[in-house]
C-alpha cells in the first residue's frame, strides 16, 4: 500500500499545479490546530500484462494536521490509515510542508488564484486543463506515462472537496497503473502549546538500532543527522546502516523525526477523531521510565513511541504492523 499513499502525496502537490506571478495566499481557516479527514481508497499494480504483475487496493483515512503556519508556508502531519483484505493494516505518520501560498496544499487552495488559472487554462507542459473554477481535471501525456486528476474545491473558502486521480505508466516491466480517490468528511481545530522555538534535541543526531521482534534479531542502525535549520524547521538526512537508501525529513517545535515538545507530553489525549476511530493518547509510562504516546485505530495499537519527559527525546518505538509485516522495534542507541 505503500505506492498509493505515496502517489497521493505527490500528486496533490502537483495538482496545485504551476507557481504563477499571481499572489496567492494561504486562507485564514489554515491555522495551527487545524485537523483535516478525508475518506481515501485507491489500488495500484505493476507489471500488469505480465506473469509477474501483482496488485492490491485499500481504503481508509487520510488526515492532516497544522502544527506551523507562517505568512508563506503550512507545515505538520500528513496521517495515512488504509485497510487491505490482503495487506492488512497500512499506516504512515510523517512531518511535512503541507502548503505554501503560491502552488497551494495537500487540502487547500487560495480560491481566486485557482479560479484564474482554470479560466485562463494554466497547465503544467505536457498538459491540459478542462472545467470551470470550482472543478477542473488536469490530464497530462509525457509518452510513456498518462495521467488525470480531478479536483473539486469549494470556490469560497479553497478548501479541497473531493480528487480523483489515475495514473499509467508504459514501462519495459509492464504496465503499472494508480487509482486514488478522497472525499472531505470534516475538519476541525485542537488546542496545541504555544510553542514558537526549535527544541535543543531538534538540532541533535541521533542513532537507533531498528530490531525485528518476531524474529528477535538486528535488522541494522538507522541515522538520523541533523543537517541544520532555517526559519523554524529542522532539517535531517535518514540513513540505514547496510543500505544506500537515503532519506530528507524535518522537523518542526512540536514534533520531529526523534522527538517531541515535552508540553505535549502533559496532554493525556493530543488528537480524538471518533469518526474513524482514531486517536493519538499517552498511555502511561514505558519500560524506559518514558513517557508513551499511542496511535490507536480500531482499538488497536498501530504505533507506541516512548519519549524522556524532560528533553522530549524519543527513546524507543515499536511498530506492531510494521508496513504491513511484522513487528519492528527501534531502541535509541546514542
Amino acid at each position: 500500500m505503500k505506492a498509493i499513499s505515496f502517489f497521493i502525496l505527490s500528486l496533490l502537490s502537483l495538482l496545485l499545479f504551476l507557481n504563477t506571478s499571481y499572489s496567492a495566499v494561504i486562507p485564514d481557516w489554515v491555522k495551527k490546530g487545524l485537523v483535516v479527514v478525508y475518506y481515501s481508497e485507491g489500488g495500484s499494480g505493476t507489471g500488469l500484462g505480465t506473469t509477474q504483475g501483482s496488485a492490491v487496493a485499500g481504503s481508509g483515512y487520510r488526515v492532516f494536521i497544522v502544527l506551523s503556519k507562517t505568512a508563506n508556508e503550512v507545515y505538520g502531519m500528513d496521517i495515512t490509515l488504509l485497510s487491505s483484505q490482503i495487506s492488512g493494516t497500512f499506516f504512515t505518520s510523517r512531518i511535512a510542508k503541507l502548503g505554501e501560498a503560491n502552488r497551494g496544499g495537500l487540502f487547500f487552495v487560495d480560491p481566486k488564484d485557482m479560479n484564474r488559472r482554470v479560466l485562463r487554462k494554466e497547465a503544467p507542459p505536457n498538459c491540459v486543463i478542462h472545467g470551470n473554477p470550482g472543478t477542473f481535471a488536469l490530464e497530462c501525456n509525457t509518452g510513456q506515462s498518462t495521467s488525470k486528476t480531478v479536483i473539486s474545491y469549494d470556490q469560497k473558502t479553497g478548501l479541497v472537496k473531493e480528487f480523483t486521480m489515475m495514473e499509467v505508466d508504459r514501462g519495459i516491466r509492464g504496465r503499472s497503473s494508480t487509482v486514488a480517490k478522497g472525499k472531505y468528511m470534516k475538519h476541525f481545530y485542537i488546542k496545541l502549546p504555544n510553542v514558537k522555538n526549535l527544541p535543543q534535541e531538534a538540532s541533535k543526531s541521533r542513532m537507533y538500532r531498528m530490531i525485528d521482534n518476531m524474529m528477535g534479531f538486528p535488522l541494522g542502525s538507522v541515522y538520523i543527522n541533523f543537517t541544520g535549520a532555517k526559519n523554524g524547521v529542522a532539517h535531517y538526512q535518514i540513513n540505514m546502516s547496510g543500505t544506500p537508501v537515503s532519506m530528507k525529513t524535518i522537523g518542526l517545535a512540536l514534533i520531529g523525526p526523534h522527538y517531541i515538545h515535552p508540553s505535549l507530553l502533559k496532554q493525556n489525549v493530543i488528537l480524538n477523531i471518533p469518526d474513524i476511530n482514531f486517536q493519538i493518547v499517552k498511555g502511561g509510562m514505558g519500560y524506559k521510565g518514558g513517557v508513551v504516546i499511542q496511535f490507536i485505530w480500531n482499538g488497536n495499537v498501530i504505533l507506541q513511541q516512548e519519549y524522556d519527559p524532560n528533553t522530549g527525546l524519543k527513546l524507543y518505538e515499536i511498530q506492531p504492523q510494521f508496513m504491513g509485516g511484522s513487528s519492528i522495534s527501534f531502541e535509541l542507541v546514542q
